[in-house]
């Protein structure tokens, strides 16, 4: 049988995904042999392996994977190639729910207290407060150009409250949060991965009742609607859906920059297409592959994982401002 060039393409990003997330599990403070991949949870090794560095590796793929594909969402939704899942001001909700728990007294101590789980539930509760909002707005102000600047004026919104919390509370209550925001995986536990699957690929639903409607949608509004899709129907269905993955992402690990804008692009450069019917399958991989790339680095290197992603995605970003032909944006 004729392997086509999609197909290559395809087992040469899964053999890739494969050695970096090997490489991740070995790589850290203390490097780890091949050999323990295949020693128990009992042995030090294991115990390294399995307890902190393989949710890493795990979400790395479940949060990377999530944010590619709700970056070319957006993408393609405003028809704007510097669009990302964060553009509407989702993250924006969660960040102040997470500094009014981090830099207030407001009775909200036991948060902190309770761990990873109760922390997401005001953050989740901040960004569906947001999303709730733009819904609410978007009946008013139907066109997407409109509802993008909206969402970019509640992130500098909520910003700016962030920045007034952060002046009043002590310096230790801002350390935390300063740390929360840039962004890690380090309380990610087995056991978290369901929930954060479940949330984080909500954007993936949507994908397998629309998404030839989508590939209309990626040649215009004009040009979607003359074909009989609902054009506001879908963006709706879909920001939502991006919305409660953004939320979850955020909920669990900070929120984490670059990965939903930059991954589109280097799928699409990679195999040379603006077909979503092939893109939605080539940019999940691709998201992978570069978060746990950036995140074996922020621990071996002991970086914030938002540096290690900027220091990645803002080449990226340059590179599709300055050559958008070569970079393959389609959007003039």
């Amino acid at each position: 049988m004729k392997l086509t060039h999609s197909t290559i393409k395809f087992f040469i990003l899964l053999v890739l995904l494969i050695v970096v997330c090997i490489a991740a599990l070995l790589m850290g403070s203390k490097s780890l042999s091949l050999v323990s991949l295949f020693e128990s949870t009992e042995s030090p090794a294991g115990r390294v392996l399995w307890q902190h560095r393989m949710p890493h590796v795990l979400g790395a793929i479940v949060v990377g994977s999530s944010l590619a594909f709700s970056g070319n969402y957006m993408q393609v939704i405003f028809r704007n190639p510097l669009a990302g899942p964060s553009v509407l001001g989702i993250t924006g909700g969660a960040s102040l729910a997470m500094a009014v728990i981090f830099l207030t007294s407001w009775g909200m101590n036991w948060f902190l207290n309770a761990g990873t789980w109760a922390l997401f539930i005001p953050a989740f509760a901040g960004a569906m407060l947001v999303l709730s909002l733009l819904l609410v707005i978007q009946r008013k102000l139907p066109m997407a150009s409109t509802l993008l600047v909206v969402g970019l004026l509640f992130s500098h919104f909520t910003g700016a409250i962030e920045s007034i919390l952060q002046k009043m509370a002590g310096a230790n209550n801002v350390n935390q949060f300063v740390v929360w925001g840039m962004g890690s995986l380090d309380n990610l536990t087995l056991s978290q991965m369901p929930w954060l699957l479940l949330g984080a690929f909500a954007p993936f639903i949507p994908t397998f009742y629309f998404l030839r409607k989508l590939n209309a949608f990626a040649m215009g509004e004009q040009i979607a609607a003359t074909s009989g899709v609902d054009v506001v129907k879908l963006r709706w269905v879909f920001l939502i859906s991006v919305g409660i993955s953004t939320a979850t992402i955020t909920a669990f690990c900070g929120p984490i920059a670059f990965i939903g804008l930059m991954a589109p692009h280097v799928a699409r450069m990679f195999i040379r297409t603006f077909n979503q019917l092939q893109l939605v399958i080539f940019i999940p991989f691709v998201g992978a592959i570069l978060l746990v790339i950036a995140d074996a680095l922020s621990r071996y290197y002991a970086l914030p994982l938002n540096a290690v992603t900027a220091a990645i995605g803002i080449p990226c970003v340059f590179y599709i401002v300055f050559n958008p032909k070569r970079s393959g944006v389609w959007i003039s």
